[in-house]
């Protein structure tokens, strides 16, 4: 018999794209200072999870990641894209964006600050001088993986003050360093300002005097050294006393001889000097 023949070619294409629907959202939130690891072990999870969630019917699949725009927020936080592209054996190919955030919820650590306690005798205390050198000190002391440069950001205030005797007292200060994500730790100080100084009569005296029998007024001279002590008297933290004591009379002839006075200059905080008269 008769025949006939013909051929048939059938082209079998593929033109589809991967389908991602199936895969993400992708998220990561990090925190400086640990940010590079935590970034490069999300990009090859999310790479992993896009090659077995992404569809395909031509084949197997390949994925590729590429960094994107890094939005920049304060210090060295912000957030940054990674663009997933995802192709088939007939460089077909879908994209998918993952976003990474990275925050700054760390506070300045001040470990290696302090401890803040000192004490100065009255008359030499510089609290301003003290305020300052301590917040120079904490500028330097004080790390913040996300801020570098803590210079100028180091504030003060004072918590209270404990009076003492005379003007002497405790004032307790709370430091504040604060990096440029808010974030703050503190520490506090104590200022002690103390008195062992005893009253200065430098300045004063000789108390030596000679009368005329008959003439005499003990206790107007008394009172008039008590009066000139005040005077010539110095203490630095505050005020004094003085307490007159006889110590003796040497007897002369008739009603003369001679007294002698001991002075006690006692100020607010216990610390005593004594002056002597005739």
């Amino acid at each position: 018999g008769n025949t006939a023949s013909c051929v048939q070619t059938i082209t079998i294409e593929d033109n589809t794209a991967p389908d991602l629907s199936a895969c993400g959202p992708y998220e990561l939130t990090a925190e400086c200072g640990t940010e590079l690891d935590s970034v490069n072990a999300w990009v090859a999870e999310v790479g992993a999870d896009l090659a077995m969630c992404a569809m395909d019917d031509g084949g197997s699949v390949s994925v590729s990641s590429e960094f994107g725009f890094l939005g920049v927020g304060c210090a060295g936080s912000g957030v940054g894209t990674v663009i997933y592209t995802v192709t088939d054996d007939c460089d077909n190919s879908s994209t998918i964006t993952g976003t990474y955030t990275i925050v700054d919820t760390t506070p300045p650590d001040v470990s290696a600050c302090g401890p803040y306690v000192d004490t100065v005798e009255c008359g030499q205390e510089d609290l301003a001088g003290w305020i300052a050198g301590i917040i120079t000190d904490i500028e330097g002391c004080a790390t913040d993986v996300c801020d570098t440069d803590l210079s100028g950001q180091v504030s003060e205030a004072e918590l209270s003050f404990t009076a003492d005797c005379g003007t002497t007292g405790t004032y307790v200060y709370e430091f504040t360093v604060l990096d440029d994500c808010d974030n703050s730790s503190t520490i506090t100080a104590a200022y002690t300002i103390e008195d062992n100084t005893a009253p200065d009569l430098s300045g004063c005296g000789p108390y030596a005097d000679t009368v005329e029998c008959g003439t005499e007024d003990l206790s107007q001279w008394v009172f008039g050294i008590v009066t000139d002590i005040f005077t010539c008297g110095d203490d630095a933290c505050g005020n004094f006393t003085i307490d007159p004591d006889s110590i003796g009379f040497t007897v002369d002839c008739g009603t003369t001889g001679t007294y002698v006075y001991e002075f006690t200059v006692l100020d607010d905080c216990d610390n005593s000097s004594t002056i002597t008269a005739t």
